[in-house]
């Protein structure tokens, strides 16, 4: 009955509003006489509805079948909406969800759930031991941002599905137990302060990549930890960072990385160019050939990481679809030594040189038109143009975790159920550039996925 939501509903207000006075800090004895007044008239109130209530129910009993009884309810439920706008507690108006600090305006918080069926077909060199596999996996990520104007301070934090790689929140389903439980753990987690209206701003902690790139040379999952100087300038940027990238024992591996670019927009379009250079310090990955040994220096200390990254988009519209291309191209100017980081077997002895292994890109187009998305890229990475711990993990063939020297065709097809409900299919055509003893793989997804 109708009446019986009513009744409800005022007791959830009345908690409510408890939760609300309990939260405030000042003035707490005032407030506690206040709600302990105002419990007592709700209380008073709503045993007068149950005696209306219970007329009603007797009322209704006399009556003829369909007849009178729809206009009491009617009666009896805007007499109770007249008394709650009169108490001044309309649930969702007068009451906020959610208490936050005094300083803080608010918070905007945000996530995803995706599912996904996964198929690799992988074909291995001489046709022996092909290790074909399929899964589902889940993906969930939750995250907000508190902001405080007064104080030009963000706060940022998320959680997400996934174990402790940095490039990917994914947990495959009943993975070595039945119906196995997933793990949550922390995603990012930072602070972020604006230096009033010059367009500059810092940010400090684990935080999602400030740097404009391209899917392939940083997987999309790698949350950089460390520090970011962030500047704009009408359509210019520039961005700076430190970052600690890993720790082995005592050895730590860092990473310094500077990037400026511009964003142009008109009438035909946009148009967005971004070059970057990142050059990390001391011991960041291990090599084959050092695997487990926690050493990274594989190339007698002559192998470094100074990647540039020149990295360009444009897009524009033809009628009613949406259309946009993009190119990114790097280069490891540090690839040299006596070793390549794919290789486990010596330059002098055979193996890749590092030299001649240097250099990666990626081409990619989309189309969008209505709720359907297409796109396709072909991308290649050599052997040493990359940090293989960091870039795309879904792009690779190897299946031994050093997932570079890799070339191939990547296809996708999008549609939009809902506003914020979408399925998505992948297919990655891969095979190894210069290794010719590494397998091939196809690599299939099926997506779908909800935002909210």
């Amino acid at each position: 009955m109708e009446c019986v939501r009513k009744l409800v509903g005022i007791t959830a207000v009345v908690m409510s509003l408890a939760l609300v006075v309990q939260a405030d800090d000042a003035g707490t004895e005032v407030r506690l006489k206040k709600l302990e007044e105002t419990v007592l008239r709700q209380q008073g109130e709503i045993q007068a509805l149950r005696s209306e209530l219970q007329r009603a129910g007797k009322a209704s009993e006399v009556l003829p079948p369909g007849t009178g009884k729809a206009e009491l309810d009617a009666q009896l439920a805007k007499a109770i909406d007249e008394r709650i706008e009169a108490s001044g507690l309309r649930q969702g108006k007068d009451i906020p969800p959610l208490l936050l600090a005094k300083h803080l305006e608010g918070l905007k918080a945000k996530g995803d759930l995706r599912l996904r069926y996964e198929q690799h077909n992988n074909d291995n060199a001489g046709g022996t031991g092909n290790t074909d596999r399929d899964r589902f996996r889940t993906r969930f990520r939750l995250g907000g941002v508190w902001t405080s104007t007064d104080e030009s301070w963000q706060v940022g934090a998320g959680v997400a599905t996934g174990g402790d790689s940095g490039t990917s929140t994914n947990e495959t389903w009943s993975n070595g137990e039945m119906f196995e439980t997933g793990d949550l753990r922390l995603d990012y987690a930072y602070a972020k302060h604006a230096l009033g209206d010059s367009g500059v701003s810092v940010t400090l902690g684990q935080q999602k990549n400030p740097f404009v790139t391209s899917w392939l040379l940083w997987d999309s999952d790698v949350r950089p930890i460390g520090a970011t100087l962030h500047a704009e300038c009408g359509e210019f940027f520039a961005t700076g960072g430190a970052y600690d990238v890993i720790q082995w024992g005592n050895s730590v591996g860092g990473l310094f990385a500077g990037q400026i670019g511009c964003g142009l927009k008109g009438k035909a379009g946009a148009l967005q160019i971004a070059l970057g250079y990142y050059d990390y310090q001391g011991d960041v990955v291990e090599s084959q050939a050092d695997e487990g040994s926690g050493v990274a220096d594989f190339s007698s200390g002559n192998y470094d990481y100074n990647i540039v990254d020149l990295y360009v988009k444009g897009s524009t519209s033809l009628g009613d679809m949406k259309l946009s291309a993009y190119g990114d191209v790097f280069i490891n100017l540090g690839a040299d030594g006596k070793q390549s980081q794919r290789d486990p077997t010596p330059t002098a002895a055979g193996g890749l040189d590092p030299d001649a292994e240097d250099t990666g890109w990626v081409l990619g187009l989309k189309v969008q038109r209505g709720r359907w998305t297409l796109g396709y890229a072909y991308a290649r990475v050599e052997a040493d143009s990359a940090v293989w711990g960091l870039k795309d993990a879904d792009f690779g063939a190897s299946g031994t975790g050093y997932d570079t020297d890799i070339k191939g065709h990547v296809l996708e097809v999008g549609y939009k159920m809902a506003k914020h409900l979408s399925l998505g299919f992948e297919a990655d055509f891969l095979k190894p550039i210069a290794m010719d003893d590494q397998r091939e793989t196809d690599l299939y997804q099926l997506d779908i996925k909800y935002k909210f």
